[in-house]
């Protein structure tokens, strides 16, 4: 344990933010422009137009937010270059995807829901009355929502005997719509926003006609906040959505972190993935690295994105008088994870001590921690119920939770 606080003590305090020769570890997202449609809807990417190279430091992820007031639609269109995980932070999303099969999934999501659609499989999002906000992230550094294909698209730009033929309507009629379309070359409409009626639920399946369209056995969702946290300490809490409960999610997984004022996630780094971090609410202190020797540290605000690269040790210390909520998407279905804590208990301790320069008889008196939540700075709590974690999320009290301060 002490070894550990002695490291995160040594590695947080550094000047902030630092960025590498070939990109950045942290940005907000108000750095980018958002698409906005006349009701106000707004869908923020990290990386927009691909005209400049994605800023993130060897990125292999991409991010938007979609906040969407009601009748908001996120056009029907599908990516050929990344798959999509998106966690609801508020109001209602109504989602469509059509599996290979063409079958429907239509879904309505909540706060603390998770929708998954796979690379090129099509979908849509529509904001309910309450609107929708989301954050999204996508498994390739190299996507960009100016390479999406929309059905508009499909529409306007395919021969308009072809498409009367497929749709069953006359060319002239066609031809009107394509009109209608009229798509201007841009980064982002039509296919990012567009306005429709509200929706009242989950859309009715239609009946199977001459096309195979029923009710997919495959759920693209998932409840993450009705899942029971993975650890818990004190106020601090996490959840965990893998490809273990998840199944369908075979390529993407999430973490919601809450943190208590002055608790920190142990040091650690993902043997298998890339983490993209969207701090929702508080302040947020991280460290990676070292890369090129050099400890990268920087502070994160409430709407900023952090970035830990594959490999990358890295922690994070909330800072904040109030609790730092913060969503972790990784590019692989199941994160393995190595913490330095584990690591120091579990290694001879003669390699230990040579390894720190210290005696073995140090480092028998250590006491590593197995935790992966600890409590760095207890000068940042407070009795004040308003700097407690929000656990309003859980179904359950955090201190019912069976097995609650243990791995």
């Amino acid at each position: 344990m002490l070894l550990v606080m002695a490291v995160v003590a040594l590695l947080l305090p550094l000047a902030a933010p630092v960025s590498a020769d070939a990109g950045v570890f942290s940005i907000p997202l108000s750095t980018f422009e958002p698409n906005v449609d006349t009701r106000g809807g707004t869908l923020t990417f990290l990386w927009a137009n691909g005209s400049e190279p994605n800023p993130l430091f060897n990125a292999r992820m991409n991010l938007g937010v979609f906040v969407g007031t009601p009748g908001n639609v996120r056009e029907l269109h599908w990516h050929p270059d990344a798959a999509e995980w998106a966690l609801v932070l508020g109001g209602t999303c109504v989602t469509t995807m059509m599996d290979l099969e063409g079958k429907i999934a239509n879904n309505v999501l909540h706060r603390g829901d998770v929708w998954y659609f796979p690379l090129n499989l099509p979908h849509a999002i529509v904001a309910g009355a309450d609107g929708c906000r989301a954050v999204l992230a996508f498994n390739s550094g190299e996507y960009v929502p100016s390479n999406d294909f929309g059905m508009s698209q499909l529409i306007q730009n395919f021969p308009a005997a072809q498409v009367a033929a497929q749709l069953g309507l006359a060319v002239n009629v066609t031809q009107e719509i394509q009109g209608q379309l009229n798509i201007t070359a841009g980064p982002y409409k039509p296919i990012l926003l567009a306005e429709g009626p509200v929706p009242a639920g989950a859309w009715p399946v239609p009946a199977a006609t001459c096309l195979p369209s029923w009710q997919s056995s495959v759920n693209p969702t998932w409840p993450m906040f009705g899942m029971q946290p993975k650890f818990a300490f004190g106020d601090s809490y996490y959840q965990q959505l893998t490809n273990k409960d998840f199944a369908f999610s075979s390529d993407m997984s999430g973490e919601w972190d809450m943190l208590a004022p002055g608790s920190a996630r142990q040091i650690h780094w993902h043997t298998n993935t890339d983490e993209i971090l969207y701090l929702d609410s508080g302040i947020l202190n991280m460290t990676l690295g070292p890369y090129g020797g050099v400890p990268v540290s920087f502070t994160l605000q409430s709407g900023d994105i952090g970035w830990d690269p594959r490999g990358f040790a890295h922690s994070y210390l909330c800072v904040s008088s109030d609790a730092c909520g913060a969503l972790l998407m990784w590019n692989a279905g199941t994160p393995g994870t190595i913490d330095l804590g584990m690591w120091v208990a579990h290694s001879p301790p003669s390699v230990v001590a040579s390894t720190l320069n210290v005696t073995e008889e140090q480092v028998n008196a250590m006491s590593p921690s197995m935790q992966t939540l600890l409590v760095v700075d207890a000068s940042y709590n407070s009795t004040n119920s308003s700097n407690s974690t929000n656990s309003s999320d859980l179904p359950w009290p955090l201190s019912e939770i069976p097995g609650l301060g243990k791995r």
